[in-house]
C-alpha cells in the first residue's frame, strides 16, 4: 500500500519509554490508514520556560534546537498530534498551539487539557478500575489506598476516580481519606512510605500507586523500613516502564497506556480528515508482578530479557562510537563532497535505521560576500539532499526540493513508514535536519550517542564552512594585495602593476620558473632566496604556488641572451644548493620566456605563456631526462662560448654516445651541437663588436677563438662581411 498523506507529531526527545510508547500507537494505527508519520524532535527539553532563561550560550543552543518545530509548522501535512505533556515548558506548547491555529492546521493534542484543539487521554479511569479489582478480587485486599498525583491535574484525578469507582463497585468503604496526592515524584512515595511506618496512617492490604516511578520509590521505602512486598503490603504501579518491570520485587503495572493514547489520537485526526479508522482498539495489559503478590508474568520475563539484550546492544554501540573517530573525520573534511563521504561513513552509528538523508539549507555554506557573521536562523523554503542512503544501496545526493514537501523520498511512491527528523545546528546556526526512517516506531528512540552524532555532523558543515570562509578571504586579500604574503614577492597583481616602471624603450622580457614541489614552504624559500641573490634589486614576483616570474629590460634582440644566460646562473646555483644539501630533494625547475614590445597587452601575453608551461607540465608531468639535459648543455654553450667546448666531454655529462648526443641534439634544436656552439660564438662577437671598444683580438679570446685569423675568417664566412666591417655598420646604430 503506497502512502496517502502525513501526519507529523511534536515530540520533545525521544528517551523515556512514555513517549516511545505514544509513537508506536500513532505510528501502528497511522500506517494502517496509509498514512506517513513524520516526528519532529530535537535534543533538548528545557526544564523552564525559554523566556526566565539566562545563560545566553543554552539560549542560542535553545534557539537552533526549536527550529525545527517551527519547520513543522510551515510544511505541508494533513494534521499534527502534539506530545504536549512530555515538554516541560508549557508556554512553548502554548504558543506552538496558538501557531498552529492562526494557520488553520488540524491538531490533536495528547494528553493535554487546551482551549485551541480536541484532546485525548489513555482510559486512565478504567485502566485504574482493572488493576484495583484485581487486588480486591484476586489477593483479598481490605484497606486500599490510591498514591497519585496533584489534585489539579487531570491525570491524577481520572486515575483516582478509577480507584474509588472500584472501591464502590465492590463493596468496599469509600472515603477521601484514601486518596493521598502527591507530585507523580519519589519523594511523594518516599514521605508516604514514612507515615506508614511511623504509624502515622494504618497500614494498608496494598496501595495503587499512579505511576510506576512512586511505586518503585515506595517498594524500596517500605522495604529498607521492614515491611515486606508483598507479603506485608501489595503495591501496583502504571505506565509499565522498564524499570518497573526488572525491579525486585518486579511491578504488577499496566502496559500499553501511552499506545491507545497514541491511537486515539490518530482516529481523531483521522475523523477530522473524514478517513474511518482501520484498526482494533488497543487495550493495556496487565503485567502482573511480584509486588502484588501473583507470580511473575511471562511477559514480565520477557520484558527482563529485552532489557539485557538493550544493555548489551548499547554496549556494543558505545564501542563503536570509540573507535570510530568520527569527529576528526567529519571536521577535517576538505570540501563538501568529502563531508558527503564521510556522512555516509558514519551513518552506521546510527541504530535501526531503514532510510537516512541529511537535508541542508539553500546557502547553508554562507553568502561569503556578506562575510562570516552572515547566518541561517531558520529552515530555508528549498533544501538541497547532502546525503540520502537506504539499506543495502549507495549514497545519493544532490537533488533541490522544497522545504514544505520534507523529504525529496515523499515525492515518489512509497509504502507508510515513521520518519525522525533532527535538527542539525550550531547554536543558532542553522545547517539542516537529518531524517532516518524506521520500520518500527519504537526503533526512534534517542540517546547521548545519536546527540552526539548530529553534533559531530553540525560541527563538519561549521569547519568545512569556515575553511571554505577561511579560503575565500586569502583569495579576497589577494585581489587587493600585491604582495606574496609568504616570500615579501609581488604576486601577478603587483608585478603587472610594477612592470611599466622597468620597462626600457625597446621592451621588457619576463622570464617565468616553475617548480611543480615549490607548494612545500621548503622549496619555496629555496627559489625565493636564489632569486633574491641573482636577480638582486630587479622586478620578481611569485605567481602562484609553483610559479616565479622575474623581469629583465633590453631591446628586444638581447633579452633572450640576457635571459638565457640567467638561466645558466640560476641552474648553477641550484647544482650548488645540491652540493651543499646533497640528501634534499631537489625539484626540476622548468622555464618559460616571453618578450613584450606593447606594454597594454603585457597581461594576455604573460598569462598565455603562464598557462602553456602549466599546461605542459600537467599534461606531461615527467618531462624527458634526456630533453632536459640536452637544454641544459645548450644553455652553458651559449652562456660561456669563450669555453674550449668537446662534444666528447658534453656526451659523458650527458651520459650517452657521441653518436646518440649528435642525432638527440640535431632533433631537438634543428643544429648539430657543433653547429651551435659556432652560432653561440658568433652571437657574442656581434654583440661585443657592436657594444664595446674591444680590440679583434680581445673578441676573439672572449668568444673561445685561439687565434684571430681564425675568428676572422670564420666570422667572415657567417656573417658575410668581416669584423671590422660589421663593427662600422652596426656599432654606431646599437649605441
Amino acid at each position: 500500500m503506497h502512502a496517502v498523506g502525513k501526519i507529523g507529531v511534536i515530540a520533545p526527545p525521544i528517551t523515556h519509554a512514555l513517549i516511545v510508547d505514544a509513537l508506536d500507537g500513532i505510528d501502528r494505527t497511522a500506517r494502517a490508514a496509509g498514512y506517513d508519520v513524520v516526528v519532529f524532535t530535537c535534543s533538548t527539553n528545557p526544564k523552564q520556560p525559554y523566556s526566565k532563561v539566562r545563560d545566553p550560550f543554552y539560549i542560542h543552543h535553545i534557539s537552533g534546537e526549536k527550529e525545527i518545530y517551527d519547520l513543522a509548522v510551515r510544511v505541508d501535512l494533513d494534521g499534527y498530534i502534539i506530545l504536549a505533556d512530555y515538554f516541560f515548558d508549557q508556554e512553548f506548547v502554548g504558543e506552538l498551539l496558538r501557531q498552529f491555529h492562526q494557520r488553520g492546521a488540524r491538531c490533536v493534542v495528547l494528553e493535554k487539557e487546551n482551549k485551541l484543539y480536541p484532546y485525548v487521554y489513555a482510559e486512565q479511569q478504567k485502566i485504574v478500575y482493572r488493576i484495583t479489582e484485581h487486588l480486591i478480587q484476586v489477593h483479598g485486599c481490605k484497606l486500599l489506598y490510591c498514591l497519585t498525583g496533584q489534585k489539579d491535574r487531570f491525570e491524577a484525578i481520572q486515575r483516582r476516580d478509577g480507584f474509588l469507582e472500584a472501591l464502590r463497585d465492590n463493596g468496599l468503604p469509600v472515603s477521601e481519606e484514601q486518596v493521598f496526592y502527591g507530585n507523580f515524584w519519589m519523594n511523594t512515595a518516599q514521605d508516604f512510605a514514612n507515615k506508614i511506618l511511623n504509624g502515622e496512617v494504618p497500614k494498608p492490604d496494598g496501595v495503587v500507586c499512579a505511576n510506576d516511578m512512586m511505586a518503585i520509590a515506595l517498594c524500596d521505602a517500605l522495604q529498607a523500613g521492614g515491611i515486606s512486598v508483598p507479603g506485608d503490603v501489595a503495591v501496583t504501579g502504571y505506565d509499565g516502564t522498564m524499570q518497573a518491570l526488572i525491579h525486585d520485587p518486579p511491578v504488577t503495572t499496566v502496559k500499553g497506556c501511552g499506545q491507545q493514547a497514541g491511537q486515539l489520537a490518530v482516529e481523531n485526526l483521522l475523523k477530522q480528515l473524514g478517513v474511518q479508522s482501520p484498526c482494533k482498539p488497543l487495550e493495556p495489559t496487565l503485567m502482573l508482578g511480584g509486588s502484588c503478590g501473583c507470580p511473575v508474568s511471562p511477559e514480565v520475563a520477557v520484558a527482563a530479557v529485552e532489557q539485557s539484550n538493550t544493555i548489551t546492544r548499547q554496549q556494543m554501540l558505545t564501542e563503536a562510537y570509540m573507535n570510530a573517530n568520527h569527529i576528526v573525520r567529519l571536521s577535517s573534511a576538505a570540501n563538501v563532497q568529502a563531508l558527503q563521504l564521510r556522512i555516509s561513513e558514519i551513518a552506521y552509528l546510527v541504530p535501526n535505521w531503514t532510510e537516512i538523508d541529511v537535508c541542508v539549507c539553500s546557502g547553508w555554506l554562507g553568502k561569503f560576500q556578506q562575510g562570516q557573521s552572515y547566518q541561517l536562523h531558520r529552515y530555508t523554503d528549498r533544501m538541497l539532499l547532502l546525503m540520502g542512503t537506504r539499506v543495502g544501496e549507495y549514497a545519493r545526493a544532490g537533488a533541490s526540493f522544497p522545504a514544505r514537501q520534507i523529504l525529496p523520498r515523499f515525492a515518489e511512491p512509497h509504502a507508510p513508514m515513521v520518519v525522525r527528523l533532527t535538527p542539525l545546528h550550531s547554536d543558532q546556526d542553522i545547517y539542516g535536519y537529518c531524517a532516518a526512517a524506521f520500520q518500527h516506531a519504537a526503533d526512534c528512540q534517542m540517546d547521548f550517542h545519536y546527540s552526539n552524532w548530529c553534533g559531530a555532523v553540525s560541527n563538519g558543515f561549521r569547519m568545512l564552512r569556515s575553511k571554505l570562509y577561511t579560503d575565500f578571504l586569502q583569495k579576497k586579500m589577494a585581489q587587493y594585495d600585491t604582495h606574496d604574503i609568504l616570500t615579501g614577492f609581488y604576486n601577478h597583481k603587483g608585478f603587472l602593476q610594477q612592470l611599466p616602471q622597468h620597462a626600457a624603450q625597446g621592451g621588457i622580457g619576463i622570464l617565468l620558473i616553475q617548480c611543480p614541489r615549490a607548494e612545500s614552504t621548503e622549496h619555496v624559500f629555496m627559489l625565493a632566496n636564489v632569486l633574491r641573490l641573482l636577480h638582486g634589486g630587479g622586478l620578481h614576483a611569485r605567481f602562484s604556488d609553483s610559479v616565479f616570474a622575474a623581469a629583465f629590460a633590453g631591446e628586444p634582440k638581447e633579452l633572450r641572451e640576457t635571459m638565457d644566460l640567467w638561466i645558466l646562473r640560476m641552474e648553477q646555483a641550484l647544482e650548488d644548493l645540491k652540493r651543499v644539501s646533497p640528501g634534499g630533494e631537489h625539484a626540476n625547475v622548468r622555464y618559460a620566456v616571453c618578450v613584450i614590445t606593447d606594454m597594454e597587452h603585457a597581461q594576455e601575453q604573460i598569462d598565455a605563456c603562464m598557462l602553456e608551461m602549466t599546461s605542459k607540465t600537467a599534461l606531461s608531468p615527467f618531462r624527458s631526462e634526456l630533453q632536459d639535459a640536452l637544454s641544459d648543455a645548450q644553455r652553458r654553450i651559449y652562456a660561456f662560448p669563450e669555453r674550449d667546448w668537446n662534444i666528447d666531454e658534453l656526451c659523458r655529462s650527458v651520459g650517452i654516445s657521441r653518436g646518440y648526443f649528435q642525432r638527440n641534439y640535431k632533433a631537438q634544436f634543428g643544429i648539430s651541437c657543433g653547429e651551435d656552439i659556432i652560432q653561440a660564438r658568433m652571437q657574442r662577437a656581434k654583440k661585443l663588436l657592436a657594444d664595446t671598444t674591444l680590440t679583434v683580438q680581445e673578441i676573439a679570446d672572449q668568444c673561445g677563438y685561439k687565434t684571430p685569423t681564425h675568428f676572422m675568417r670564420q666570422f667572415k664566412e657567417r656573417a658575410g662581411i668581416s669584423a671590422t666591417q660589421y663593427r662600422k655598420k652596426y656599432a654606431k646604430q646599437c649605441r
